[in-house]
């Protein structure tokens, strides 16, 4: 150590002892006060539930001494849990009843609240233009305001003290704001229907396409701000209308006036979500899990960010529904990204649809499928019941209706097939086979 060097050339080392103490004490002296005041401003912060001031920190190469001898865990002034032999026997049965203590205390202690990231307001900024961005030079006032732009011509909102995001947050959810209204109106639309009534959901501007109901947009949009906001009694209102209630059948006259379904004369046809497509195979086999609340996530934080118990969890080796299944932008796992789910690093008003080989592939040769099957053709076979109501069984569970004669005819038929053409083959397989056609088939994974 290089700041021992004087004393290991001291020809005096007694003196050279006194003078490395002497620059202790000295160096002691002047921190020690600073720790006192950081020690009872953070009981007062404790005390008036305040943010807790930051402990005083000491740069090591001003007195590497001082740091390593009063400063260290390793120096030679700390004490080490096996280290007894510089106390008294009363004080070592002191220091273990206080141990015990402290376990006791840590062991009742109430759990850590949730936390979040939140912002609050600071001192008020008179903020002014950049002028060619250069904040160096300023031009005229920039008032905080709503911008024109968006505004009514003939409402003023008016900015009080803070940043104005109160203000702001007050005016976006107002009823004299048409726009987020209608703009959350058009989006439960789109949920139901696989398209807005504005095509471009995330474009209400020149750019974007004209609403081909406007009049219903805007009716929408009243009943959703009459409501008190409320999303479910949106979905109520649109999944109790005729629209939604149509058929995809389409009529000859139909497809000759409105092909693209712009007028929505019938119902599109929709593929489910991937989180609808997973969670529904889930209660088919009734292995979902439906609790509510909590996190499958561990790791608290952002210093394990990139740590693997950070990272996203495979939707296919947990059971919980897909909304409580953590993710990570920058690590969506396959089957997400399989069935198009949104770009998870930017906004998206609307999914890119995509129809490929291997969401096929996925079908018949996931494990999570089969999984789902197995459990659904060994709860069939479990069943004291005809092989005839084990296949209604089966088309309930699955496609929501009951089979047709001919399909109870056609699905028998094949169970018996399969078991007489395959020897190696059980009834259990059997029944496994045909639950996993019926769950690959159009009338599971699209909304008719």
């Amino acid at each position: 150590r290089q700041h021992l060097l004087a004393w290991h050339q001291a020809e005096d080392p007694a003196a050279s002892a006194a003078a490395y103490q002497a620059a202790f004490i000295e160096r002691l002296a002047g921190w020690q006060p600073k720790m006192d005041e950081w020690r009872a401003a953070y009981q007062q912060a404790i005390a008036a539930n305040k943010p807790l001031p930051d402990r005083p920190s000491f740069v090591s190469g001003k007195d590497r001494f001082f740091a390593e001898v009063w400063l260290s865990s390793k120096g030679p002034l700390a004490i080490e849990d096996t280290e007894t032999e510089r106390f008294t026997a009363a004080e070592v049965e002191e220091i273990g009843r206080l141990k015990k203590e402290l376990d006791a205390l840590k062991k009742t202690m109430p759990t850590e609240p949730e936390m979040a990231c939140a912002v609050e307001d600071g001192e008020q900024v008179q903020q002014r233009v950049f002028i060619r961005g250069d904040y160096h030079n300023t031009g005229e006032d920039a008032p905080r305001s709503v911008p024109t732009i968006l505004a009514p011509r003939t409402t003023a909102v008016s900015f009080g003290k803070g940043s104005g995001r109160l203000e702001l947050a007050s005016w976006v959810a107002s009823p004299v704001n048409p726009l987020t209204a209608r703009v959350m109106a058009n989006r439960l639309w789109l949920w139901h229907f696989g398209e807005g009534i504005v095509r471009t959901p995330d474009n209400f501007g020149k750019m974007g396409e004209r609403p081909t109901h406007p009049e219903l947009l805007d009716w929408l949009a009243q009943e959703f701000v009459a409501s008190g906001w409320s999303i479910k009694a949106m979905h109520r209102l649109i999944m109790l209308s005729n629209t939604y209630r149509m058929s995809t059948a389409i009529s000859a006259e139909a497809e000759r006036i409105d092909p693209e379904n712009r007028l929505f004369s019938r119902f599109p046809r929709r593929r489910l979500t991937v989180e609808e497509l997973r969670d529904s195979l889930l209660a088919i086999d009734g292995t979902i899990d439906l609790a509510m609340g909590g996190s499958l996530q561990k790791g608290t934080g952002t210093d394990g960010e990139n740590d693997n118990k950070r990272l996203s969890l495979n939707p296919e080796s947990v059971t919980r529904r897909s909304v409580y299944v953590p993710l990570r932008r920058a690590n969506l796992p396959t089957l997400l990204n399989l069935f198009d789910f949104g770009d998870a690093t930017a906004l998206t008003g609307k999914r890119q649809l995509t129809n490929i080989a291997t969401q096929a592939l996925f079908w018949m040769n996931s494990s999570f499928v089969t999984t789902r099957s197995a459990n659904l053709a060994k709860q069939l076979r479990e069943a004291a019941i005809s092989n005839e109501d084990r296949v209604a069984t089966a088309y309930w569970r699955i496609l929501n209706r009951p089979a047709t004669p001919g399909e109870t005819a056609q699905a028998v038929s094949f169970i018996t097939h399969f078991t007489a053409h395959q020897p190696a083959a059980d009834a259990l397989a059997a029944w496994q086979s045909l639950c996993r056609v019926l769950m690959a088939s159009n009338e599971f994974i699209y909304l008719d």
